[in-house]
């Protein structure tokens, strides 16, 4: 039987020991995306998962940017919030950023991606979530007996959680 939330021990992790890679986004501006494409936009904001509409593209295949990534809003209403995203999208320089390691997944990214949002309350306007900040922020993270990020309670919980809802 898996462990509730409050049994399982948690400790604190650090941004950039979990995620090996941290890209800045690629887009340039808002006013040159194309509506009614292939990709979503997932812009600085904290609702609807940063999705902002799909849009082609074809225009700027440069600024299309890896899925299976750890969003992290940086500036904005937004700030400090984080989104799993599981394909292709295209982010704003500047306003997002997104983080990739090894054992991520559509799971236990969800989870972590709650966590790192946890941290909200610490960025604003003028706070921005960007650069070292980013990078040196704590939140905390179930872990194995080893101390080590346990990914597999991480995926297992978002999957009953999933499951329960459906």
């Amino acid at each position: 039987m898996m462990k509730n939330l409050d049994e399982k021990m948690w400790k604190p992790s650090v941004v950039n020991e979990i995620f090996n890679t941290i890209n800045a986004t690629k887009g340039k501006t808002t006013g040159q995306l194309i509506a009614g494409g292939d990709v979503p936009y997932i812009a600085a904001a904290k609702t609807n998962n940063g999705c902002a509409g799909i849009y082609s593209s074809k225009p700027y295949p440069e600024w299309v940017s890896e899925g299976n990534a750890i969003v992290f809003v940086q500036l904005g209403d937004g700030a400090a919030v984080a989104y799993y995203i599981p394909m292709p999208f295209i982010g704003m320089s500047g306003k997002t950023s997104c983080g990739y390691f090894h054992d991520l997944n559509k799971d236990n990214g969800i989870f972590i991606a709650r966590c790192l949002s946890a941290n909200k309350a610490i960025f604003s306007h003028g706070h921005s979530w960007t650069g070292k900040r980013l990078k040196k922020t704590k939140f905390m993270l179930p872990v194995t007996d080893f101390g080590e990020p346990d990914y597999e309670y991480m995926t297992e919980y978002t999957r009953q959680k999933r499951e329960a809802m459906l």
